[in-house]
């Protein structure tokens, strides 16, 4: 009861662990000891003025004196400050020690909750090391552009929990940023709006980022000079701006925005930092990509073409060889027609397939296939005949291509073996013809010898060899009248300053 009196006198009637620690830092053995003391000496006081009242006695010392040696029940009140002085040292040890237990409890309560409110953040900044992570293996596979920044921006939202998040890609040509894809239903209408911010614009963190290099993050864009409002994000209050750089250049700027008024710190920088080296990384890689693709087009529109062109260069082609036809007894004749529009739909296919005949044929089906190369096609295969009750497996189809594979491959050796041969013997030719060349004793029989193995090889009709320089040559032709021809079995024309002819009828 009196602990309660005294708590009252300090605390008020509350006794809350708040309101010791924020008590004066009196210490509560002196705060209570002299209270103790003067509402101890109160008693003794009291008692004293009420017996010399009731004995109608004066106040004065003497009368005081004499009472005190009457009534010994005063020496027992006079002990009251003594003894309420010493229980209210005891009790102010006592609220000193609950003081600073409380006062340690709080403190716990406040790591506690400093703890939790940090527990919570790393397991936020976790997450989001963890979507990074399985961004990045997405960054290094071949995909579209836009897709590869749909699907990040979808992670941000689902692992960050931002507000709204937009990517702008940089147009070289306009000095815009872009709006390539963003999240929601805002970053939809962006993107199909084509919103563009120009470089140079001074209103907008977005274009300060990228015209600077650097993050720009501000904690309350309603108080920012520089922030470009935008209709479809009505409840923004904080936002984040991160530059996409490549090679030292902007190519483009992540945007992150909060509806909230401080939501962003240094861990979302970095984090945001590290998500903008990847999608610099991504870009880099689809340029890659592209360039490759474009190349490997190139080349292999040149394979094709030269592959086409030997092809056509062949002996094969020339002299119309490589032509098989097989047809069994009774079987209906095929109009020229037919064969043509039968080449055409094989050439035109990439693999066997059953096309339907003009109407005006007997037959109705029939399987073409081209013979392929490669990409390039060197010949083509139609069967006919087939009842068309009987329609064509797809073993059978795979059985045809397999077939055909093995044709090319083997017709494109034969090639290469005759086009070796032809260079085995041209290189046999050009040999022979030149040591015969070496063989002559001078100049007007060297003319004879090229003309003449030039006429054997080549079979021209009139051969002329003539040294000198082109002047010497033109001068020459105009003022020599050059000789009649002569049948191919008599020996060249010996003519001075090395000129040598043959012609042939």
């Amino acid at each position: 009861m009196i602990s309660r009196f005294f708590r009252r006198i300090f605390h008020g009637p509350a006794h809350h662990p708040d309101q010791l620690l924020h008590a004066p830092r009196i210490p509560y053995v002196a705060q209570y000891t002299l209270v103790a003391i003067g509402v101890g000496t109160l008693f003794p006081v009291g008692s004293m003025v009420y017996l010399l009242f009731i004995h109608n006695l004066p106040i004065t010392v003497d009368a005081m004196v004499k009472l005190q040696q009457q009534e010994v029940l005063l020496w027992v009140i006079d002990s009251a400050p003594v003894v309420l002085a010493i229980y209210a040292f005891v009790l102010g040890l006592r609220e000193d020690r609950l003081r600073e237990t409380f006062v340690k409890l709080i403190e716990e309560r406040e790591n506690v909750t400093e703890l939790q409110r940090l527990t919570r953040q790393l397991e936020r900044r976790t997450n989001q090391l963890r979507a990074i992570t399985q961004l990045s293996g997405r960054f290094s596979v071949r995909e579209d552009l836009h897709d590869l920044l749909k699907t990040m921006l979808e992670h941000i939202r689902l692992n960050f929990g931002y507000y709204h998040a937009h990517i702008y890609l940089l147009n070289e040509e306009t000095d815009e940023l872009v709006v390539a894809e963003g999240t929601g239903t805002a970053g939809e209408k962006l993107k199909a709006q084509q919103h563009a911010i120009p470089r140079s614009a001074e209103t907008s963190l977005v274009a300060r980022a990228a015209r600077t290099g650097e993050v720009v993050w501000v904690d309350n864009v309603r108080e920012s000079k520089d922030w470009l409002p935008n209709p479809l994000l009505p409840h923004t209050y904080s936002e984040i701006a991160v530059p996409i750089i490549l090679r030292d250049s902007v190519v483009g700027v992540l945007d992150v925005q909060e509806s909230r008024i401080g939501a962003f710190d240094e861990g979302d920088a970095n984090m945001l930092n590290i998500l903008a080296a990847q999608i610099a990384a991504a870009i880099r890689n689809i340029r890659i990509f592209e360039r490759v693709d474009a190349a490997l087009a190139e080349t292999k529109a040149v394979q094709e073409h030269y592959q086409q062109q030997v092809w056509d260069r062949t002996r094969i082609t020339r002299r119309r060889r490589g032509k098989a036809i097989f047809s069994r007894p009774g079987a209906p004749p095929l109009s020229e027609n037919t064969v043509l529009h039968g080449r055409q739909q094989a050439l035109s296919q990439k693999k066997p397939t059953v096309v339907t005949l003009p109407s005006n044929d007997a037959l109705e089906h029939a399987l073409v296939a081209p013979i392929k190369f490669g990409s390039a096609p060197i010949g083509e295969v139609q069967l006919y005949g087939r009842d068309a009750n009987t329609p064509w497996s797809d073993d059978e189809l795979q059985f045809i291509e397999a077939v055909l594979y093995q044709v090319a491959q083997a017709a494109e050796n034969l090639r290469l073996f005759e086009e070796t041969q032809e260079r085995a013997n041209r290189e046999r030719l050009i040999t022979e013809i030149g040591e015969k060349m070496r063989r002559a004793p001078d100049i007007e029989s060297l003319m004879q010898v090229t003309v003449s193995e030039l006429e054997r090889v080549l079979g021209g009709a009139r051969t002329f060899v003539k040294l000198g320089t082109a002047q010497r040559l033109l001068q020459s032709e105009r003022q020599e009248n050059l000789p009649p021809p002569k049948p191919s079995g008599n020996p060249p024309d010996k003519r001075s300053n090395g000129t040598a002819a043959v012609a042939k009828e």
